[in-house]
């Protein structure tokens, strides 16, 4: 993937890991809400919900990456709306922490061995911090 000089990332946690995804990608950040469950859908479906009078499916971060999570219900966590080319989806996190800009050369591919899936798109570092990157598109394909 072509990086510019500097890319803008919106940071979220799932548990005790932080994530990124690129602020173009992200059409609006809104307060976990109703999610209406979906009889025999894909087990990270977590649900549908009501956006702005479209019917928009929510998925379980944790479950699509292979987490351990609580799931439990506080008042930080988020649905962070999405859109790529095909569709707009919804992405339950614990927290939305804040708007990363991250230099190209803070950001490395991620190692061999953790590419299975094709969910991530490189490894941001920021001081100390590691930021995994996450790819849209292959989350909500």
């Amino acid at each position: 993937m072509y990086w510019k000089d500097e890319t803008q990332f919106v940071a979220f946690t799932l548990g005790a890991e932080l994530f990124a995804i690129p602020i173009g990608n992200v059409k609006e950040i809104i307060n976990a809400t109703k999610i209406t469950s979906v009889p025999k859908a894909e087990c990270h479906v977590q649900g549908i919900i009501n956006f702005r009078g479209k019917t928009i499916t929510v998925l379980n971060l944790s479950s699509k990456l292979g987490l351990n999570s609580t799931n439990q219900r506080t008042s930080e966590r988020k649905i962070i709306i999405v859109e790529n080319i095909k569709t707009v989806v919804g992405f339950e996190v614990d927290t939305v922490s804040e708007v990363l800009k991250i230099p190209t050369k803070k950001i490395e591919p991620p190692p061999l061995m953790v590419q299975q899936g094709n969910f991530m798109t490189g490894i941001g570092k920021i001081n100390e911090r590691l930021i995994l990157l996450l790819n849209v598109d292959t989350l909500v394909s």
